[in-house]
């Protein structure tokens, strides 16, 4: 009975794997498709941060992907609002205090003229574009854009440098309420990139 119960001990250990695998996949029903596993996601491709006359300044570079549904609803009348995360903070202190800044950019669709629009974050002028890949470029590029003031950051007397990260992302709060629950939990609205950082001495 025991050397048994050993064999069965070791048959499930080595059919966990196999188990792992075909959970996911068989016993709830999902379709994989090479589609799912080569899901574009937006991104910040490079960038860098700088100081001119006292003021933080950033350059990005982000690719900015779009999937059906927000394009669909973007075309039938819905704004899609975005922004720009960022955080800044001293750095190599521990508990620096964090300062939160957003950059708001707002995409509309011009059914009549069939062309883009999108506020720009520093002018803060209409921008047309005759189609939505010139648009999503133009604002994922970002040259010279204004953050804060050095002196009004809450350093330290001996700090010495500024550790800023940023993102992109889609502002799920301003969606309509009936579509903002369903877009928490679809892949196709969770438009967002991962975190880029900088370190930018002052």
């Amino acid at each position: 009975m025991i050397i048994y119960r050993q064999l069965r001990t070791i048959f499930l250990l080595l059919m966990l794997p196999v188990i792992a695998w075909l959970l996911p996949i068989h016993s709830w029903g999902v379709d994989v498709d090479n589609d799912s596993l080569l899901h574009i996601q937006t991104q910040i491709v490079d960038g860098k941060c700088y100081v001119i006359d006292n003021t933080i300044y950033l350059d990005l570079n982000s690719n900015i992907y779009l999937d059906n549904e927000p394009i669909e609803a973007l075309k039938n009348g819905l704004p899609l609002s975005f922004l720009y995360q960022i955080e800044l903070k001293e750095a190599d202190k521990w508990f620096a205090d964090k300062v939160s800044l957003t950059r708001d950019i707002h995409l509309n669709y011009n059914p009549v003229a069939q062309t883009f629009l999108y506020e720009d974050p520093i002018t803060l002028k209409q921008v047309n574009h005759p189609s939505l890949e010139q648009a999503l470029t133009a604002i994922g590029s970002m040259k010279s854009l204004p953050l804060i003031e050095v002196k009004q950051l809450p350093l330290s007397e001996n700090a010495h440098a500024v550790n800023i990260r940023v993102r992109f992302l889609l502002n799920e709060e301003l969606l309509p309420v009936s579509l903002r629950f369903g877009a928490l939990f679809s892949k196709e609205w969770n438009i967002k990139s991962g975190w880029w950082t900088c370190r930018l001495a002052v």
